[in-house]
């Protein structure tokens, strides 16, 4: 046996990833996807339905108020994650908040700077990144549980470690600053201040990363039949 391929990081691969080590084999993962036509459309499709009804990792909180943003500035929108993300640890370990935060200010000067708490920080189940930050009077904190989408709407710009909320981000056509390596990072749809050695083909379009996550990789149940779906069946059951 001259190698192992698997598909990324997740808790499947690790035996695969063991077996590698322990015979002094490489490990491949894969990232790489055929993108057909087929594949496109119903992407797209998803996109659209995901926007029109904003439905996100996390639902059920009400659309934000349009006032907490500003007007005539432009809206930066820092994003929380909570201590001991899977996401953190294998995609930014060494993740410097005042970095993040510095930049923010730095590379939008006149712009006020928002930071997203994450929902279960806000509820009290895990602590955040962000939970002993100090009061700072130029950053606004959004401290109540939002829609993500609703809030996506008033910003200009995202920076995020590894969170899911870049991706959706991306799918709301804002501009991603990524401080890790999340999935969706390092194909050239986002600003990245990290970088992955085996991420060399470049998406031209964010619906290719969202066939590979969310089509190819992802497996749907409707949850009223128990059968597997597809993702479009599986969004209309939200809307159930």
């Amino acid at each position: 046996m001259d190698g192992v391929i698997g598909w990324g990081r997740k808790r499947n691969t690790r035996q695969a990833i063991k077996f590698a080590h322990r015979h002094a084999i490489p490990y491949a993962s894969l990232e790489d996807a055929v993108f057909t036509p087929a594949l496109l459309d119903e992407a797209r499709q998803a996109i659209a339905f995901l926007l029109k009804h904003r439905i996100s990792k996390y639902n059920g909180a009400p659309p934000i108020s349009p006032a907490i943003a500003s007007t005539h500035r432009d809206n930066i929108l820092i994003v929380d994650q909570v201590m001991g993300d899977a996401s953190l640890t294998l995609g930014a370990k060494n993740i410097c908040l005042e970095k993040r935060i510095t930049a923010a200010q730095e590379e939008n000067p006149n712009a006020v700077i928002h930071i997203k708490l994450h929902p279960e920080t806000i509820h009290g189940f895990r602590q955040g990144l962000f939970s002993s930050y100090k009061k700072d009077e130029s950053i606004q904190f959004i401290r109540n549980d939002y829609n993500p989408f609703s809030v996506l709407e008033s910003m200009d710009k995202v920076y995020v470690a590894t969170s899911q909320l870049g991706f959706e981000a991306l799918l709301a056509g804002k501009a991603v600053v990524c401080f890790g390596m999340p999935f969706y990072a390092g194909w050239g749809l986002t600003d990245d201040r990290a970088h992955c050695s085996r991420r060399i083909k470049t998406r031209s379009v964010v619906v290719e990363v969202f066939v590979a996550a969310y089509i190819l990789y992802s497996r749907y149940v409707n949850p009223l039949s128990g059968q597997r779906c597809g993702v479009l069946e599986a969004l209309g059951c939200l809307r159930c």
